[in-house]
């Protein structure tokens, strides 16, 4: 079955959201967080909750479900896979590959030998893995950083999302060319699947380890759900996680990790509707969206300040200084490695050319010879093959074939 086009996709116009005014309270709550990570400390939240939760995993939860919505409404308004990796990775990558730069100054600045660690192998090697090789998994540990601070070793641990993010997006991509995002059942299918992945790894000890790429494929997943189906299927899968997880006990199953998934579910769906709102449209930077510069550039410098502060200082002051030194760099990022590339993309997307061809067929809804049953079958399969190849644009038609008087078959929109 076809899904209609939802509202729900639509982002609503910028100053009558809260978009961007959270993506900023997520950033720093990443930097509070690993104000206290970066030093042993267990956060608030962390407190709070026995170490069930944490800021920096709110913080990264909220950036993915936001992510979701906003990543499959742009596939659902332009279904071109060219332009969406373009503007994906123009996105991502250039504030990327520079924080990756960045960080490996800032370590060799907290480094008695700066030169010698400049020059070492060891650490163009970690930045061109970690440059290349970021779709496998990207390594936070830089060798010779910050040794004597209580997290040796750790360059910049906030990278490491943009791997599981970038997947993300090739999971939208992938299930956009294939039609899955416009059929609800086969949709729903995708859906089932994952939820079903994320309890084989709470009942597994040996696959517990996976469970936090899982918490943000959840969230992810929950914003791509509100921007194609609305929030009520939502909140149906959301009962249906939450139904599992209190029958574990029963199983004698620990639904400590279980009840987790009910809760990724839950915040995302409320993230997306908080942020659908315009309850915090005032609270932004109307120059620029410095946010994501904010999250990628500040782990080296708190690193850095930690160092110089004797390695024990209070959390508080370290999340300010941090702040205050890393808002500088994430401004000049937007104006000079951020921006420049989107504008020069919003440029060339109106030179590629746009091939509107649209594939019919989705769904046949009345009894037809089988000979033209086959006929239209195997036009579906060829202009599916021919989407997959690029040769056609969008998947997203509704049809109703019939048998006309003439004994014709024919399709009405």
């Amino acid at each position: 079955m076809a899904i209609a086009a939802s509202n729900c996709s639509e982002r609503p116009a910028r100053g009558h959201n809260s978009f961007d005014a959270l993506r900023y309270i997520f950033a720093l709550a990443v930097i509070f967080s690993h104000s206290y990570a970066l030093q042993k400390l267990a956060d608030p939240l962390q407190l709070l909750t026995g170490s069930y939760y944490d800021l920096g995993k709110l913080g990264v939860t909220g950036f993915f479900a936001i992510s979701g919505f906003l990543v499959t409404g742009s596939w659902r308004r332009d279904p071109s896979l060219t332009r969406f990796a373009l503007a994906r990775g123009l996105r991502i990558v250039p504030a990327f590959l520079t924080a990756l730069l960045f960080s490996t100054l800032i370590a060799a600045i907290s480094t008695p030998g700066a030169l010698d660690f400049l020059s070492s192998p060891v650490t163009w090697r970690w930045v061109w893995k970690n440059a290349i090789l970021i779709w496998n998994e990207f390594d936070t540990s830089l060798p010779g950083a910050f040794e004597q601070n209580p997290l040796p070793g750790g360059a910049n641990g906030s990278l490491w999302t943009l791997t599981y993010e970038l997947r993300c997006y090739a999971a939208v991509a992938t299930l956009g060319i294939t039609t899955i995002l416009a059929r609800r059942f086969s949709f729903f299918v995708v859906v089932g699947i994952l939820i079903l992945y994320f309890f084989k790894a709470v009942f597994d000890s040996k696959l517990a380890f996976r469970l936090v790429y899982y918490d943000l494929y959840l969230a992810f997943m929950t914003g791509m759900m509100i921007a194609v189906v609305g929030y009520r299927p939502v909140l149906a899968t959301l009962g249906c996680v939450a139904l599992i997880a209190a029958l574990c006990p029963a199983f004698g199953i620990s639904a400590y990790h279980a009840w987790f998934g009910a809760l990724q579910i839950l915040l995302a769906a409320v993230i997306v509707k908080l942020a659908n709102s315009p309850l915090l449209s005032r609270a932004i930077f109307r120059s620029g969206d410095y946010s994501y510069g904010l999250y990628v550039y500040a782990f080296p410098l708190q690193q850095l300040v930690i160092a110089l502060l004797a390695h024990r200082a209070d959390p508080l002051l370290v999340c300010t200084l941090t702040i205050a030194a890393t808002a500088p760099i994430a401004i000049l990022s937007w104006h000079l490695v951020e921006g420049p590339p989107l504008r020069w993309m919003r440029e060339i997307a109106t030179r590629l050319p746009q091939r509107r061809i649209t594939v019919v067929n989705l769904s046949i809804r009345a009894t037809i010879s089988a000979p033209d049953l086959f006929f239209e079958r195997w036009r579906r399969g060829a202009a599916l093959v021919a989407l997959a190849t690029g040769r056609i644009r969008a998947v997203d038609a509704r049809l109703d074939i019939r048998k006309s008087g003439d004994g014709n078959v024919v399709a009405r929109r």
